[in-house]
């Protein structure tokens, strides 16, 4: 899968099972550090997916990833989009 697919994928965790969750939160986690060239905040993507999940805002967090990842695109100048994100998070 592509990020751009496992972004559009996201909402589909809420109605997994908690044994399947776990799988695709790690899964997608690990796509994102990944993609950001960020490999070693698979722990922060992991605990923002899992409160997204609990709380049901997978939607909502998809949207703002996808935000983030037309930013970086955009932008050379982006240092950390982990953090960036969890700002537009928080405001949201």
């Amino acid at each position: 899968m592509s990020l751009q697919d496992t972004v559009y994928a996201l909402p589909l965790i809420g109605e997994m099972s908690e044994l399947k969750q776990a799988g695709a939160i790690g899964n997608a986690a690990s796509m994102i550090s990944h993609a950001l060239g960020d490999g070693h905040s698979r722990r922060f993507w992991c605990g923002l997916l899992w409160a997204a999940t609990r709380n049901g805002s997978l939607e909502a967090f998809s949207a703002q990833l996808l935000r983030l990842l037309a930013d970086v695109q955009e932008s050379s100048e982006l240092r950390n989009p982990g953090a960036l994100f969890a700002a537009r998070l928080r405001s949201a």
